[in-house]
């Protein structure tokens, strides 16, 4: 990153409230949070999801709008075992190329089409990239979004081998507060929540939303019970049943009709369920899980 862009970033996180804009939570308590950009997918989501209930973990998913109209089943699987929703805009577009107001159109969409499914409000926004500008951060703002960034980046979206994710998993031990970012379109992400789960200091922390990370709070500063604001917040952390989704049911289903339009490769990929179950038996064969 760009160093004054990233001083930047470390200036405005020291002014702000972390309710508002997040990289770390200033806490001391052996708390982090996983999050997962870019999905759902139906091959690696499911196995990500299956990772953290197999852990006990609990994780906030920034999803692609138009992904997420294409596998409503795996929108409803992510708050139905407890995890967080964050919009990540309706297409990822490129941050360099996507004007203002196209930018917000794209945020605005999400955000009503996730409430539309789920009836709950996404509290938080991850930027594609990590990339604003003023404009786009002030419409942010005027929609009272708290924008998530991150305190760690594996770069999982480029490792080449299970090597490189081994290496990185024994190197990193998270340090109160933080928030790594990982993403649920790419093979690795589940394999990182196993191995961190099986090293003997993960005993003694948590994994949770970024909701139960940085609770809100009331004008006089009291912590707001999740239930009683209509967002995101209201199931983070609710201990709901584990409800697993076959992949091959994963198609268009439900969707309301303004966001009916044609979607491409509404049906996952053909073999994706065997292939999933390839990707998961070669990671318990490796790291014997």
């Amino acid at each position: 990153m760009n160093p004054l862009k990233q001083f930047a970033k470390l200036l405005i996180t020291q002014l702000s409230p972390q309710e508002d804009w997040l990289i770390q939570a200033r806490t001391q308590e052996k708390i982090f949070s996983w999050t997962f950009d870019d999905g759902p997918d139906p091959i690696h989501t499911p196995f990500v999801l299956d990772a953290l209930h197999q852990v006990g973990a609990r994780a906030t998913f920034f999803v692609v709008g138009e992904r997420a109209a294409r596998y409503p089943d795996l929108i409803r699987r992510i708050v139905a075992e407890g995890h967080e929703l964050g919009n990540h805009t309706w297409t990822h577009s490129e941050p360099a190329h996507t004007s203002t107001a196209a930018f917000l159109d794209e945020v605005d969409r999400t955000q009503e089409y996730l409430e539309v499914l789920t009836k709950i409000r996404p509290r938080w926004f991850r930027p594609p990239k990590g990339e604003l500008t003023f404009g786009k951060w002030r419409g942010l703002v005027q929609r009272k979004l708290a924008i998530a960034l991150w305190s760690q980046d594996p770069k999982d979206w480029r490792m080449k081998s299970a090597d490189e994710l081994v290496a990185w998993c024994n190197s990193t031990q998270p340090t109160p507060g933080e928030v790594i970012l990982l993403h649920d379109v790419h093979r690795f992400g589940g394999i990182a929540v196993r191995l961190w789960a099986r090293e003997p200091w993960y005993r003694d922390w948590q994994s949770i939303t970024l909701s139960q990370l940085v609770p809100r709070k009331d004008a006089h500063g009291q912590l707001i019970p999740p239930g009683e604001i209509p967002d995101s917040t209201a199931i983070a952390g609710s201990q709901l049943p584990f409800i697993p989704v076959p992949t091959d049911n994963l198609v268009m289903q439900a969707i309301p009709e303004e966001f009916s339009e044609p979607l491409p490769n509404p049906i996952p990929p053909k073999g994706a369920s065997q292939q999933r179950q390839v990707e998961e038996q070669i990671a318990i064969d490796m790291f014997e899980f």
